[in-house]
């Protein structure tokens, strides 16, 4: 079986999915595995969807511990991905090191963590808003903005380049070098192109052909004021310095924030 398909070969099984039943023990058993192989074969996005895909199927059965788990499994793989895509063994090290205390992923596999490590960091107990930190740029983010069906994330900086992003799994799909530095940009209505300061800038037609898009509006429901985030009058978030941004982008309940350091940081708020 196919590795980044044998999450939909189970939804389309009509198994009645359970607590502790063979699909539960599985990942139980072989998730880092599974995360690993997905490291090797450069197929870590598409893991992501799938667990996003499963996350939606088990949501629709009452047994509370599969739902959290693969709730976990998201956010655990989200917040790594970096770190199996550069180096796909440190699914086994750097993975469960920063994951937060509460992870019910690193309580799992804990004793898979590299015997080495002798003595681990503290790190939070739950997971917190901070989605996925997506890097590439090498200097300061001066735009970031969402397609309106908040599947793409784009971004510019001044190292005089566009990045798109998969804004559900954080890959890079395509970088656009403008050789000049773009401080706003929208999309075209017809979707091939994106709206810049300095005119248009076409974007290949795999990547906009699954964006129907119009115009790219923030919503006023959530905006950062001073040093806040905020949601209609009310204050939410307190940023402390390192996470403040120099731009924002918002879709729905996500915050996208753009850095100097070159840095996009993808937020969701629930409200």
């Amino acid at each position: 079986m196919y590795l980044s398909y044998w999450i939909q070969h189970l939804q389309k099984s009509n198994v009645q999915l359970d607590d502790n039943d063979q699909g539960h023990r599985f990942l139980q058993e072989h998730l880092l595995h599974w995360l690993e192989t997905l490291g090797w074969m450069k197929k870590v996005s598409e893991g992501i969807h799938a667990i996003v895909s499963l996350e939606s199927t088990t949501a629709l059965y009452r047994c509370p511990q599969l739902p959290r788990f693969v709730y976990d499994m998201k956010r655990f793989i989200l917040y790594s991905r970096s770190a199996i895509e550069q180096a796909p063994l440190q699914t086994y090290c750097s993975t469960l090191v920063f994951a937060p205390e509460g992870s019910m992923v690193k309580r799992q596999f804990r004793d898979c963590a590299c015997r080495w490590l002798r003595r681990l960091p503290k790190m939070n107990h739950d997971w917190n808003a901070l989605l996925q930190t997506l890097e590439g740029h090498s200097g300061l983010v001066y735009a970031v903005a969402f397609a309106p069906d908040g599947k793409t994330l784009v971004s510019a900086s001044y190292d005089r380049t566009v990045k798109l992003w998969d804004a559900g799994s954080g890959v890079l799909q395509q970088t656009l070098d403008i050789g000049n530095t773009i401080y706003a940009l929208t999309f075209f209505d017809d979707s091939t192109s994106l709206r810049a300061v300095l005119g248009s800038l076409p974007i290949l037609s795999p990547l906009s052909s699954g964006i129907g898009v119009t115009s790219l509006q923030y919503p006023s429901s959530i905006f950062i004021n001073d040093l806040w985030i905020s949601s209609h009058t009310e204050r939410v978030i307190w940023l402390p310095p390192e996470y403040r941004p120099r731009f924002i982008a918002v879709y729905e309940c996500i915050v996208a924030f753009g850095y100097t350091s070159g840095r996009v940081m993808t937020m969701k708020l629930t409200l």
